[in-house]
């Protein structure tokens, strides 16, 4: 390590000391509120979905969705953009936090903490689709997923689905399998597949 001093061309930088301080990320294994969870069925889904239902500005504590009816005060959310054919927010961009509240007839969250990003939704199953869904994180003290189990997604609808998201605060066990293959953006069309025909691009960057 060197140290350089401001000032004029020979000065003294008299006596320095430092301490050299390491500094630990903490890992998030979640507080393990949903306990045990162990998985013996094929194609188990254990994430609850839902979506905005319209753009949600950086800076605010609150997210207005589709169906709040599988969410409760408590619970660890992911939001995450899917798509941003309007230019509204970053296809990608998301955030973890949990809902401190819940009005509006139970479907306007409100967050623990403000939004980090914008978030563009409201469009969906078009051209230009702007979407953003929001699951739930679940908290398991361990995870287990027996041989003739596993875990997966509900295939994206151009509404929500294709994410399998959870934390486990002691240890996940796997001997089946979590796999989301095949349940993110939908194909094109092969408009009648013959010779000569033009598919259409599926969903994702133009």
């Amino acid at each position: 390590m060197s140290i350089e001093c401001e000032g004029t061309v020979g000065a003294s930088c008299g006596t320095p000391s430092a301490n050299i301080r390491y500094f630990e990320k903490t890992l998030n294994y979640g507080d393990g509120s949903d306990g045990l969870r162990t998985v013996s069925i094929a194609n188990t889904i254990i994430n609850n979905y839902t979506y905005l239902t319209g753009n949600e500005v950086s800076g605010q504590n609150n997210i207005t969705v589709n169906d709040g009816s599988e969410f409760s005060i408590g619970d660890e959310i992911l939001i995450i953009q899917m798509q941003d054919g309007l230019a509204t927010g970053t296809a990608g961009n998301y955030q973890f936090t949990n809902i401190s509240n819940i009005t509006g007839g139970g479907n306007d969250l409100i967050l623990g903490d403000n939004l980090d990003y914008t978030f563009g939704s409201g469009t969906f199953g078009a051209t230009s689709s702007s979407a953003t869904q929001v699951v739930r994180v679940p908290q398991y003290t361990r995870l287990e997923i027996t041989s003739s189990g596993s875990v997966v997604a509900p295939a994206w609808n151009g509404f929500r689905g294709g994410i399998v998201v959870f934390r486990a605060r002691d240890n996940v066990s796997i001997t089946g399998y979590i796999n989301v293959s095949h349940l993110g953006f939908r194909g094109g069309d092969c408009n009648g597949c013959g010779n000569g025909a033009f598919g259409d691009q599926g969903e994702g960057t133009t």
